[in-house]
């Protein structure tokens, strides 16, 4: 379509070059990410980037050349390139901080999307400072009712939950989360059910198994319908609901689901892709509990390898892998490397709770952009 639309304007209307074509290359972009063609996304918001910021009537501190970098970030952590996207995102919020000052909404949409970058690469501390400042501000302008406060809060939350603090994230998310329950005529956006993901997340973390089942299930299919199967989000709730069955100790349904899971993610997600190594990491604990340890031991390996080289070894994502792995050699008869391998990942988590389970990780977020659409998926 964009192609298309380009060749159309430069035969004979405005032409590629024009502002109001380059800004319709980013409200496209922003409508793309939205059904998940990441790929096309990243395109466009390319394109319109580099041919904004290389005119001089425009440049780099002009405010659409900001609004324009607000997918930038999003689409490189897509694309696999988690220091990039952080990076991006870091000079846009110096850029956005340049142009409208920091009270700004664009500047308060670019420091959102740093923290959402902080959370990817598991540096979950200073993404907590980032969300809790944007809670603050926001609830003091706007108050604390609607869909932009839910999704500040829920990724408020979703920091916590990343540092192992699970009470606390509960107290975050749960008040925001009854106001827009309790709200009969409020429009219902998948920023309601990635929430609802978080908080199934967290009933599960603190114990509340078949709670925590029942809202994964809700969530994954609000998400489904919402938008479709093969979403980022809708992925990762399936994965959720998956383990959330395997805590409960119903593993053959448990196993049925995280492999339905699993496919999907292979759909959509290339094999060194980190959502689509998580993915099969769950699987892989699910095989193991069922005795499948051949077929566990392969996945868990195969995660485990691409996740250090993809992220590096000290990423949580690769943490919680290389826990998972340690017990794998023990089933292997491989000891040593075993206690080796999780006493290294213990000494590295020091600050990230090495679980058993990859539960917390999952889809990544989509960009704060400048339209009527805000955004979100939980960890």
């Amino acid at each position: 379509m964009a192609d298309r639309w380009s060749r159309e304007l430069a035969n004979g209307g405005l032409g590629i070059d024009h502002e109001q074509t380059l800004l319709a290359y980013r409200h496209l972009g922003n409508a793309l990410r939205m059904t998940g063609e990441h790929g096309e996304a990243r395109r466009l918001d390319q394109t319109a980037f580099d041919r904004l910021r290389s005119r001089p009537d425009f440049g780099d501190t002009h405010e659409h050349t900001v609004a324009v970098a607000l997918g930038l970030g999003y689409d490189l952590s897509m694309a696999g390139d988690l220091e990039g996207a952080l990076r991006s995102d870091q000079d846009n919020l110096r850029r956005a901080i340049a142009v409208h000052g920091p009270e700004h909404d664009y500047t308060r949409r670019a420091k959102d999307n740093v923290a959402t970058q902080l959370r990817q690469v598991g540096r979950y501390a200073e993404a907590l400072e980032l969300s809790t400042q944007l809670v603050d501000e926001h609830t003091r302008i706007y108050g604390y009712e609607g869909d932009r406060a839910l999704y500040l809060v829920s990724e408020r939350a979703k920091d916590l939950l990343g540092l192992g603090r699970y009470l606390e994230a509960m107290d975050t998310l749960a008040p925001a989360l009854d106001l827009w329950r309790q709200s009969g005529d409020r429009p219902t956006t998948h920023h309601r059910f990635n929430a609802d993901r978080t908080w199934a997340i967290l009933l599960y973390k603190t114990g509340r198994l078949d709670q925590a089942a029942n809202e994964a299930r809700s969530a994954y299919r609000s998400l489904v319908l919402h938008l479709g199967a093969d979403h980022d989000n809708a992925l990762a709730a399936h994965m959720t609901y998956a383990n959330c069955l395997r805590a409960r100790s119903d593993l053959h349904s448990a196993r049925q689901e995280a492999m339905l899971a699993v496919e999907g993610h292979r759909r959509k997600f290339d094999a060194d892709h980190r959502f689509r190594l998580v993915a099969e990491a769950n699987l892989a604990i699910v095989l193991r509990k069922l005795g499948e340890d051949r077929s566990a031991y392969k996945l868990t390996r195969n995660s485990y390898e691409r996740l250090c080289a993809t992220l590096g070894e000290e990423h949580p994502y690769a943490l919680a892998a290389a826990a998972n792995y340690s017990g794998c050699l023990m089933w292997a008869h491989e000891t040593d490397e075993a206690r080796s391998m999780r006493s290294s990942a213990q000494w590295l988590g020091f600050s990230v709770p090495i679980i058993p389970a990859l539960l917390t990780l999952g889809s990544a977020e989509e960009p704060t952009s400048t339209s009527n659409r805000q955004r979100s998926s939980p960890k």
